[in-house]
């Protein structure tokens, strides 16, 4: 894999991360604020940013060891 290869791949996790943090923010303050029954909406918006907090471990993972491999291959070359 070259380091270029591994600077995108970095980047394309971490847009899908921010993401999906604005996108459950954003619909998570909407279906609160504007709905018939705020309380079942916010226990959703709460399951859907545990949903994103499990992802983000997985991603942090993930991160790590593509930036320990991007590090290996800059001091190889």
């Amino acid at each position: 894999m070259t380091a270029g290869s591994i600077k995108v791949k970095i980047l394309i996790i971490q847009l899908i991360d921010w993401t999906l943090l604005l996108g459950v923010f954003g619909m998570g303050i909407y279906a609160v604020l504007y709905s018939d029954d705020p309380a079942k909406y916010g226990l959703i918006a709460l399951a859907g940013l545990w949903l994103l907090h499990m992802l983000g471990r997985y991603s942090v993972t993930k991160l790590t060891r593509l930036r320990m491999e991007l590090a290996k291959i800059k001091k190889n070359s």
